[in-house]
Parts: C-alpha cells; structure tokens; sequence
C-alpha cells in the first residue's frame, strides 16, 4: 500500500470514527430528550397543554382544547356566589336540575345535583331570584360553561323554607285544614301530653 492510499484510507477511518461519534451524540441527545419529555409527562397534570411539535404547531382535537379551558376555568376561580333569576327550569328524570340564571344584561346555564336538589325545601320555579353559590365549569361535550350549584338561597326575607313554609301554609287553607272549624276545644285537664322538638 503506498503512502498515499495509507492517507486516503486513514482519513476515511476517522471520517467514519467522527459520524459515529455524532450519530452517537445525536442518539444520545434525542435519548435524552425522550427521558425529560417522559419526566415532564410523568411530572404535569393529566391535561396539560401539549407541546408543539418539531415538525410544526400542535393541532388539537376539540376535546383536548374543551378539557384544557375547563381545567383553566376550575384552577383560576374559586368558588363564587352568584344572583339572578331563574328561567327554564326543569328536573331531570335522573333527579339533576337544569335552569338559567340571567340578570338584565346576560345569562348563564346552572345545574343542580339531585342530591343537593334533595336538601331544598323547595325547588326554585321561574321568575324567583336566588343566589347560588357554586363553582364554573365547562360541560366538555357540548363546549358550554355552566354553574354548578351547592347552595340555592332565595333572595326574599325568610329564605326558602319561608317560601315553602308559606305554600304549605296555602295549599292547607285552600283544602280547609287549617279553619277554627276544625278545632277541636283543649280539654282542662290532659290525659297524656306530647312535646315535639
């Protein structure tokens, strides 16, 4: 072998020496952007936004994007009060409440879970203003935000148990319950008394 075919073929051993040592490099880089992309998944909340990619921008699903401006929603507001009047209301066959709560200027779709339905003393009907303490949401199927609904308290003095209260009252006097014809006299002396708390 002549000198220069020693040359030619010592520097295409190192050439091929200096790709190997970059194509290792670059193994070990994407290896290694692979483990901190795996940390970071492991690390973050169940949906987080997702990175764009190195081929171009991200395209998201619509549920992705719902699930992420629900997430934004909840994690930036606490839970809030809010007052209005409800309209369209109506009870699922499933116990859940559906109404919307609007004021003169806008409107905002609520619901109310059977069990916290059950706690009323009565449910709210069209046209009464309340005040609901609840948290915001994003009803992900559809794309709308709501109000969920703890707490449902009448606006008027006496709350809702006086609006209940005064219904019953009603609904007695109208069957005639509750007339001084019904009455009867206390005896003067009482053979067995009973206290009710």
């Amino acid at each position: 072998m002549s000198s220069w075919e020693r040359d030619l073929f010592s520097s295409a051993v190192v050439a091929d020496q200096e790709e190997a040592a970059l194509a290792s490099a670059a193994e070990q880089a994407a290896l290694a952007r692979a483990e901190a992309e795996a940390r970071a998944v492991v690390a973050a909340p169940a949906r987080r936004r997702p990175a764009p990619s190195a081929l171009g921008p991200r395209v998201w699903t619509v549920v992705e994007v719902n699930r992420t401006a629900r997430d934004l929603l909840e994690q930036s507001l606490a839970r809030l009060w809010v007052a209005g009047e409800v309209a369209n209301f109506s009870r699922h066959r499933a116990g859940n409440c559906y109404f919307t709560l609007k004021d003169a200027h806008a409107q905002i779709s609520c619901m109310l879970f059977r069990r916290e339905a059950a706690r009323l003393p009565m449910l709210p009907r069209d046209g009464m203003t309340v005040r609901i303490f609840g948290r915001l949401t994003l009803y992900v199927e559809r794309g709308r935000y709501q109000l969920v609904a703890a707490k449902v308290e009448a606006e008027s003095e006496g709350g809702m148990w006086k609006l209940a209260f005064d219904r019953l009252r009603k609904r007695l006097d109208a069957e005639g319950l509750t007339s001084a014809a019904r009455k009867r006299p206390l005896p003067p002396f009482p053979r067995a008394v009973g206290v009710v708390t």
